[in-house]
């Protein structure tokens, strides 16, 4: 395969990407996390509210947005692996969110299972912890090409602050025109 073989199959699948995010964009939800208690919190501090059951009562997709609102005195999310979820032994999250109105979206490709919990002393333990399983289909991660860097995770640069609904489906349609001219002028 040549170099310039080699450029147009990565720039096919950068478009596929990008189309299948636009895609999940467009078609996206959002979840209050608790529903009616509005609150991410213990759950036995709020009529014994069971994120387990929440979370099983839904179908979580690709791109969809999960909305957390607490008391930042006392709580935060962490995002976590299973093991942490499990052990509630919090010492490396992917990711922490403390603003006590943390919009997150579930984009990561290639992770099907998210894992929350809340850092306050206990609070996994007391159940604040929330596993998310989405259905459907998940872009798996594009490999770099050959001789190319990979990106940084996700995570590396923190939470990021969330723009607005539209202004998300802007971009990507403008970022999805933009692949899709640049290759085809250059092929």
């Amino acid at each position: 395969m040549t170099g310039a073989q080699s450029l147009r199959l990565y720039r096919g699948a950068v478009i596929l990407f990008l189309a299948a995010g636009l895609i999940a964009a467009v078609n996206a939800a959002t979840y209050m996390v608790g529903d009616d208690a509005g609150t991410w919190t213990i759950p036995a501090t709020t009529n014994d509210l069971n994120y387990t059951a929440w979370a099983e009562s839904r179908n979580f997709r690709f791109g969809d947005d999960l909305i957390f609102r607490y008391s930042t005195a006392t709580h935060d999310v962490l995002l976590v692996n299973a093991s942490a979820y499990e052990t509630c032994l919090l010492e490396d999250p992917l990711d922490s969110y403390s603003s006590g109105n943390d919009t997150i979206t579930l984009n990561r490709p290639g992770m099907r299972d998210y894992f929350f919990v809340c850092g306050g002393p206990s609070h996994c333990w007391l159940q604040q912890k929330l596993h998310v399983t989405l259905v459907g289909s998940v872009p798996e991660a594009l490999a770099a090409p050959k001789g190319g860097s990979t990106p940084p995770p996700p995570s590396a640069a923190g939470p990021r602050p969330r723009p607005a609904s539209g202004s998300v489906k802007l971009a990507a349609i403008a970022a999805l025109l933009l692949v899709l001219l640049t290759s085809t002028t250059l092929t």
